[in-house]
């Protein structure tokens, strides 16, 4: 605890370096709003995204040149990293939804980024449904990536390396989640089964969202939102009504199932993936799962 509280300037440099690495990550969030605008002609909405974008660009850019250095990180500078991340992710993601217009104030847009981070899923807006497409879409990826994924695991990823910095931030994030030995695989293993469950949770909720009279577009939009929300168990809507606008028991079927699938760690998901199926039976966690579930049910 004596090593957090006392840091030298060369301490100062290794945290403001690494912070501004992996907050470049962050500015990738942006881009796929933009996509999701220009399929859905909403160009007005663009120039809110690329604002959100220039800022985490610059700021990162900057704390990258005044804080360089080749210094690896030690336990406490990865804590101090992870730590300042998730609070600066918050401000980079209320950018946007404040330009948007969709909210009163920046401290509601604030509260609302903090919110879709952390997979609270608390909400100000009281009328999702009346937010443009790509901020709606951008609410829910939000969660997807905070709680679904990890923040620290997504930059991993993209600019992870494998040395011991990555492993004592990878340590300082992420749920249990022992998979491959290098930890910059074991993200892109993560991400990927993340991305599986994402894309056939989709395919579920348009299948039900069909059945219960929607287009497929309506029906694609919403399971495609609805699914990154409910497999990070977050709970953001693009109703207001949440789940009860469609009064479908084949919807709240697939959000349950992909809630539960979210709330397993890693390691069951990779044994489920690689087949060794049996291993998730004998795990405690997966058993009190079905109890509660099958006992809530009856």
């Amino acid at each position: 605890m004596s090593e957090l509280i006392f840091l030298s300037l060369q301490d100062f440099k290794i945290v403001g370096f690494n912070l501004g690495r992996f907050s470049r990550a962050l500015s990738l969030l942006l881009i796929p709003p933009i996509a999701v605008a220009c399929a859905c002609s909403e160009l007005e909405v663009i120039p809110v995204f690329l604002a959100g974008l220039s800022f985490a660009v610059l700021f990162s850019s900057l704390l990258e040149h005044f804080f360089y250095t080749d210094r690896e990180m030690e336990l406490k500078h990865a804590l101090l990293v992870t730590a300042l991340l998730w609070l600066l992710a918050p401000l980079i993601g209320s950018i946007p939804l404040w330009l948007g217009g969709g909210y009163h104030s920046y401290l509601d847009s604030l509260f609302e980024g903090a919110s879709g981070f952390t997979g609270t899923g608390l909400t100000v807006t009281t009328r999702p449904e009346l937010l443009p497409k790509s901020i709606n879409f951008f609410r829910h990826l939000l969660q997807f990536v905070g709680d679904g994924i990890g923040i620290v695991v997504i930059s991993l990823c993209i600019f992870g390396r494998t040395h011991i910095s990555s492993f004592l931030l990878f340590r300082g994030e992420t749920r249990e989640a022992g998979i491959r030995p290098s930890v910059v695989r074991t993200s892109r293993r993560i991400f990927g089964i993340a991305v599986t469950f994402l894309a056939l949770g989709t395919v579920l909720f348009t299948l039900a969202g069909l059945s219960a009279g929607q287009g497929l577009g309506e029906s694609f939009f919403d399971g495609l939102n609805h699914s990154m929300t409910a497999y990070a168990t977050g709970g953001f809507s693009t109703r207001s009504q949440n789940l009860l606008y469609y009064h479908s028991p084949a919807v709240e079927t697939v959000a349950l199932i992909l809630m539960i699938l979210g709330s397993l760690n890693f390691n069951l998901h990779y044994a489920a993936f690689t087949g060794k199926r049996g291993e998730m039976l004998r795990d405690i966690e997966v058993r009190f799962f079905l109890f509660a579930t099958l006992t809530g049910l009856i």
